[in-house]
């Protein structure tokens, strides 16, 4: 698994992983996204998506999700 991560131009904090196709995003002025700033990205990008990983199946609908998901891992791929 590789988890992706950048900060959008708005100071929201976007990470992905590559081998499910999961994308979260925070926004800017949320908890996550400013530790990701001030601190360690890497760090939260893996806690995001250990989250989003482990409750997608949950509640998320994937057909309403997944274009969406696929547009933040495609701006995440270098």
């Amino acid at each position: 698994m590789t988890i992706l991560f950048k900060f959008d131009r708005d100071g929201g904090f976007i990470c992905g992983d590559t081998e499910t196709g999961r994308t979260a995003y925070a926004y800017p002025t949320s908890s996550w996204a400013i530790f990701a700033h001030r601190s360690r990205p890497s760090f939260v990008a893996s806690r995001m998506m250990a989250h989003e990983n482990t409750c997608n199946y949950l509640w998320r609908d994937a057909d309403h999700f997944a274009a969406k998901d696929r547009e933040r891992l495609a701006g995440l791929m270098p």
